[in-house]
């Protein structure tokens, strides 16, 4: 098998995976250790047990630089943008009347998600765009997408607002 292979699948699963927690409403529910590969060795109460096998290593941090980075840069990302941290959840009203709901979801070919798409198994990509105005984040708008699917999606953005440009500020691939 081709382990390099394997390695660069698992560090994606990895950066997306930290990547949609962070940028998910609510409190980041993350582990010490999650951005650097750690693992318990599939015990889930790592604390009933002190043993070599269950304790942080910090050579982790060095052999997986690049995730530290990541998750490091995601963190300031989620600190640098409010939208991110609302104190409310989201009903997809336009509370402040700039023409964009406080989210909206969308397919893959950039259009409103409807319920047949969102209900349909067979779909695997989905974004939301959140309205950063709503909470006076420094982003007017905030685009996430997400492919659920092992192969690429062909991605079209939602058409930004008049004057705006969308700006790419992580890619878990």
């Amino acid at each position: 098998s081709d382990h390099t292979g394997d390695l660069q699948l698992q560090q994606r699963a990895v950066r997306t995976s930290l990547a949609r927690v962070l940028v998910s409403s609510g409190t980041p529910m993350i582990l010490g250790g999650d951005e650097m590969m750690r693992t318990q060795r599939c015990n889930n109460n790592a604390f009933n047990l002190d043993a070599p096998s269950m304790w942080l290593d910090p050579q982790l941090a060095v052999t997986h630089a690049d995730l530290v980075t990541f998750a490091a840069r995601l963190l300031r990302f989620r600190q640098d943008h409010a939208s991110l941290r609302r104190r409310t959840f989201f009903d997809g009203s336009d509370h402040d009347q700039n023409g964009l709901a406080d989210i909206t979801w969308h397919r893959d070919d950039g259009s409103v998600a409807d319920g047949a798409y969102l209900n349909d198994p067979a779909h695997h990509f989905l974004g939301f765009r959140i309205d950063g105005e709503e909470v006076g984040d420094a982003a007017v708008s905030l685009y996430v997408a997400y492919n659920g699917w092992a192969q690429p999606v062909l991605a079209t953005l939602p058409a930004s607002l008049v004057g705006r440009t969308w700006v790419r500020a992580a890619d878990t691939a």
